[in-house]
């Protein structure tokens, strides 16, 4: 699809930005931006990343609904000024500024995911005005970028043509939290490894981080997936599976980005609002829980013994049910309707590879999700965090660490230095 075929079908808004980008840009930053103070902080932070060759543009999505109290309202009017400031002292630079016009939006439209399309959607239109492809990243307005992120995008992406999606490697940093917030993001990033490597332990082939403010996109491959979702939380989630799927996602195993681990409200769940929730209800090692790896490996397990079956299932359709499937999975499936699904995969598919890569897109981050939380009340319950990264570690077998003398940043560090071979403790503090 190109760029005016999309635009005509998705976007949402007519053209944003007046005038003609530069012919050598070939990277855009969207960075979307609802009542942040530490905005000035992280743009500081972009404009002083190494540049690429080429020009990059950086795009502030100042939005706010038609419901928001005045005072936000001319806290973004006052930004808005302060960007054109920028705007005209950035605009012979590698690294430009690009000063959106304040988006006000109708209440049931206002939310993140909104302001990213908003930002990617007129990215594509600037491309497309000086007839070039690019690719288009997302940071938010309260994180810090590694000096190298641009030129680790760049490369990841020219060194692999296939690959139309990349998430980036990230360390949450705790500069402008409180004792009780750092505490609270380090469990919940804590269990955020740990959900993804318990994946990976059990060959799950769609085992990626979907951060909003860690990702980047090719502009051809963004329209022929339609264009970011608008909704008002997991729009990154949404969005990056739908590459991870047709394996067209990457991960940069290097820390690009430092997302903010504050309390936040804005987005009815994510990482602000498990923060908020962690210091409500007041949880500590022991209490504060995690995705049950014997859930995740059923799951995945069931996946990898339905992909062997397909001759199996050719001749006998109901074959799944005497199968040594898990009998979790199995009543789970019955509540999906698996039969269905599964005939129509059957169907369509005339050998094994692509009964497989079918069966595996079925089988999806969404449906996974839906399983644990199906586990979680009908079965198997949650697990505590730190007993999750013990049993993880007795199966990752490292050297030289007390796993049950491990504080709750100790293990934090283990998992970080495991995903990025060159993190270092500390960095993110």
């Amino acid at each position: 699809m190109n760029a005016q075929s999309y635009l005509q079908k998705h976007s949402f808004f007519d053209e944003l930005v007046v005038g003609l980008p530069d012919k050598e840009t070939c990277l855009c930053i969207i960075i979307p931006a609802y009542n942040e103070p530490k905005l000035f902080v992280t743009l500081e932070s972009v404009f002083a990343m190494k540049s690429l060759p080429g020009v990059t543009e950086v795009l502030v999505v100042l939005n706010h609904s038609v419901s928001s109290s005045e005072e936000i309202k001319n806290f973004h009017a006052n930004q808005y000024q302060e960007l054109l400031k920028i705007q005209e002292t950035t605009k012979t630079s590698r690294i430009r500024l690009i000063a959106m016009q304040v988006i006000e939006l109708p209440e049931k439209w206002a939310g993140v995911g909104m302001a990213r399309k908003i930002g990617m959607d007129e990215a594509i239109r600037r491309f497309s005005k000086i007839g070039k492809e690019g690719i288009l990243c997302n940071i938010d307005a309260d994180c810090f970028v590694n000096s190298d992120y641009l030129i680790e995008v760049g490369l990841h992406f020219e060194m692999n043509p296939s690959v139309e999606a990349l998430s980036f490697g990230f360390v949450h940093h705790t500069i402008d939290c409180d004792f009780l917030e750092k505490q609270a993001i380090t469990f919940y990033e804590l269990h955020l490894r740990l959900y993804l490597n318990w994946q990976k332990y059990f060959k799950y082939p769609f085992a990626y981080h979907t951060l909003g403010s860690c990702f980047g996109v090719r502009t051809d491959a963004y329209r022929q997936q339609g264009g970011m979702n608008r909704r008002k939380a997991g729009e990154d989630f949404y969005f990056l599976h739908k590459f991870s799927v047709i394996d067209k996602l990457a991960a940069v195993d290097k820390v690009l980005v430092f997302p903010s681990g504050r309390i936040s409200d804005r987005v009815p769940f994510g990482t602000g609002k498990s923060v908020a929730q962690i210091i409500e209800n007041a949880y500590n090692a022991e209490s504060f829980e995690s995705y049950h790896p014997e859930a995740i490996g059923i799951f995945c397990n069931g996946l990898q013994l339905l992909s062997l079956s397909y001759f199996k299932l050719k001749s006998q359709a109901d074959a799944w049910k005497q199968s040594n499937l898990d009998p979790s999975l199995i009543d789970f499936l019955v509540t999906r309707n698996f039969q269905e699904h599964l005939d129509e995969i059957v169907k369509n598919c005339n050998n094994v590879k692509s009964f497989e890569k079918r069966l595996s897109r079925y089988f999806d981050p969404f449906l996974l999700m839906k399983f644990l939380h199906f586990t979680e009340a009908n079965i198997k319950s949650r697990i505590a965090v730190m007993d999750s990264f013990k049993r993880f570690m007795k199966c990752y077998q490292p050297e030289n660490i007390d796993v049950e003398s491990c504080s709750v940043q100790q293990a934090l560090d283990c998992m970080r230095a495991k995903d990025y071979g060159s993190f270092k403790p500390g960095v993110e503090r």
